[in-house]
């Protein structure tokens, strides 16, 4: 691949980087093969070494953090390290209290092991952005893009095979995947953007839509609202901008004649039928319960937990699992688990409206911003999400140093 394929503007800064400091390659280049690993894992093919192949993760992840360790200790710690940290000490102490009141070492709590896992990933990712520059995440986002892109084909060739919308989920692993299917998209609209190569422009139209279309045949309901609501925000912010680049003037153009096209035409009904299809199929609209999926109940259920035990829940005793953050969070560990956690969402999710608004279309701290909105928006109908499940959400925390600085002054752009 060419250089001017990712050139960065002449013009472009990296101030919270350390420009004088040569960057960690041994530390980016193990990264890199950790995100490669994980996404390789949930190749079809793979499936009977799935077992090897998550020991391999984490002795990969364990040379990361050995390699990353010595490092973060010397470099100037935010705000928002500190309180993760403190996150990360906090379930430690909680899962540590439910070992004493009777809890399996082996079943240690819902959250401990993702909080842990994500925190350590983030910290890797922390000792990068401080050694590194920006055509690492360039690198790194293409290598994902295109990566989550043939994991997409490779569903499609083994589950479907031709395009149908199934009255039943024919992909069991639909919640884990739907969101990296949705960050690669977004990050494909990044790439269409600002590459500079039409080739790889093209590739990544094409990825885009391929994946659109395979994230609705495996009926990921909550990453296809979460995908929505990210492109909602995109194209107000769209809207917003006095000179928008020719390359969205014309995508604007196409998408206006194809939405004339198809209202225009016999196709609107099979269309817009298929779109509802799904989101309702095998289900019943008049029950709100059944077209949750059973949620509200289990919802109505976390909370019964949670009343009989509000101050620290089930302290992950019984390892109880709702499709709501929020709620599985009260439910295993009570009022106690849900202080030490809210603040550190609310901090996350003030700094994506910050960046939302600060940062242009064409800047990647945007679309890391919006893929952390749609980790967000998907915790409201899943349980582990931004810290799970496995490492569905490896890249949004790899990338999260990005946003959470405040001295990325200059456009990110490729």
């Amino acid at each position: 691949m060419e250089d001017n394929v990712y050139k960065i503007d002449k013009n472009f800064e990296l101030s919270q980087m350390n420009q004088k400091t040569k960057p960690n390659y041994l530390l980016i280049n193990i990264t890199f093969l950790l995100v490669i690993v994980s996404i390789l894992q949930q190749f079809s093919f793979f499936n009977s070494y799935y077992s090897v192949i998550r020991n391999v993760i984490y002795l990969i992840g364990f040379l990361a953090v050995i390699l990353a360790i010595r490092h973060f200790f010397k470099i100037k710690i935010d705000n928002f390290t500190r309180y993760f940290l403190f996150l990360f000490l906090s379930f430690q102490v909680l899962s540590l209290i439910g070992i004493l009141f009777g809890n399996s070492i082996n079943n240690i709590g819902t959250l401990y092991l993702p909080i842990s896992i994500s925190f350590f990933i983030y910290m890797i990712a922390l000792v990068i952005y401080k050694n590194s520059n920006v055509k690492v995440y360039n690198i790194l986002i293409i290598i994902y893009a295109t990566l989550i892109l043939l994991l997409t084909i490779n569903i499609f060739n083994t589950y479907f095979g031709e395009i149908f919308i199934s009255s039943q989920y024919v992909y069991a692993q639909k919640n884990s995947k739907g969101p990296m299917i949705v960050f690669s998209i977004l990050f494909g609209i990044f790439l269409i953007l600002n590459l500079k190569s039409k080739i790889l422009k093209i590739f990544f139209l094409f990825s885009i839509v391929f994946e659109f279309l395979v994230l609705n045949l495996i009926r990921n309901r909550s990453g296809l609202v979460a995908l929505y609501f990210a492109i909602f925000i995109l194209i107000l912010k769209s809207l917003k901008i006095k000179r928008i680049s020719s390359i969205l003037k014309l995508t604007i153009v196409i998408l206006s004649i194809l939405l004339f096209a198809i209202f225009a035409s016999d196709l609107v009904t099979s269309i817009i039928s298929s779109a509802i299809e799904v989101f309702i199929k095998n289900y019943n609209i008049n029950d709100l319960s059944n077209l949750s999926a059973g949620r509200l109940e289990f919802y109505a259920q976390a909370l019964s937990v949670f009343a009989n035990n509000p101050i620290v829940g089930t302290l992950g005793i019984q390892n109880y699992y709702v499709d709501n953050a929020f709620l599985l969070v009260l439910a295993n560990y009570g009022l106690i688990g849900a202080i030490f956690y809210i603040p550190f969402i609310l901090f996350v999710l003030y700094t994506i409206i910050i960046n939302l608004r600060k940062n242009s279309i064409k800047d990647l701290r945007f679309y890391v911003s919006l893929a952390w909105l749609t980790a967000l928006t998907i915790s409201i109908f899943e349980g582990l999400p931004p810290f799970g499940p496995g490492t569905t959400y490896i890249i949004a925390w790899i990338l999260l140093p990005l946003i959470i600085s405040k001295n990325w002054e200059k456009r990110m752009r490729i």
